[in-house]
């Protein structure tokens, strides 16, 4: 595949490339009701009101890859969110698959992000549409630039001597995607847990989770059984965490 070509997708998915979108999970969220039989794939050069978790701002400049796949969710709205650790190992394999010298190099951050030697390259977002009969995954990734003045370290694939076409990325993605889905429709979370933690960021180390209204250290024990974190503190207690921010206070990966 070549950077002028259009990405081969698995049959079933239908390809929308936008030069501009206010974001990808917007325009996503308006083709699902009218294509109920297609999984939908939005891909955009820029986007003009990208966002990440909580609703945070993602910076959208061009030469990254903004995409957005919307997939008919067949598991019980209690399991759906078991879907952001299926996108992130899909987004970990294409990226090995494309450039194998990155495989010693990339991990995985609780609960979303892919890391470079540490550094964040990329991010996902997990979404509920129509009741929650379809699913949508946002993913950003860092090709050719990396936002400054995060409180994170950032890389790009081009930074890391590691460049792949948009394009070129976003088919392996959602190869890799179907493959993963496949398995976790078929065998449950349990091998998507397992296969997660082998390339996880901080197991075993000392991190600190920001919660909502107080941030706790601990020991990355695991996840549980549903995908949260499950944080050992220095008392001994297992804390479980469902959503916060997690930082590596010991390490270079955090600035400042």
């Amino acid at each position: 595949m070549t950077l002028t070509d259009t990405p081969v997708l698995p049959s079933g998915y239908a390809l929308h490339h936008l030069e501009s979108a206010t974001s990808t999970m917007d325009e996503a969220r308006s083709l699902v009701a009218p294509n109920p039989d297609l999984a939908q794939v939005v891909w955009a050069d820029t986007q003009t009101g990208g966002r990440g978790r909580r609703g945070r701002n993602w910076v959208s400049p061009a030469g990254n890859l903004y995409m957005t796949v919307a997939v008919r969710n067949e598991v019980p709205l209690a399991h759906a969110a078991e879907c952001s650790f299926v996108a992130a190992l899909a987004l970990h394999s294409a990226l090995i698959d494309l450039r194998p010298p990155l495989a010693d190099k990339l991990s995985l951050k609780w609960p979303n992000d892919v890391l470079i030697g540490g550094a964040k390259v990329a991010g996902l977002l997990l979404e509920l549409e129509a009741g929650g009969r379809w699913i949508l995954i946002g993913c950003g990734v860092n090709v050719a630039s990396s936002p400054d003045g995060m409180p994170y370290r950032t890389t790009s694939l081009l930074a890391e001597d590691a460049y792949v076409p948009a394009g070129q990325l976003l088919q392996s993605f959602v190869v890799e995607l179907q493959k993963w889905r496949t398995l976790w429709l078929h065998d449950g979370f349990s091998p998507i847990r397992s296969a997660w933690l082998n390339h996880a960021k901080g197991l075993g180390a000392e991190v600190t989770a920001n919660l909502s209204d107080r941030s706790v250290t601990g020991v990355f024990q695991d996840l549980d059984t549903d995908g949260a974190l499950r944080l050992r503190r220095p008392d001994g207690e297992i804390m479980t965490i469902s959503a916060g921010d997690i930082i590596f206070p010991n390490s270079a990966d955090v600035r400042g």
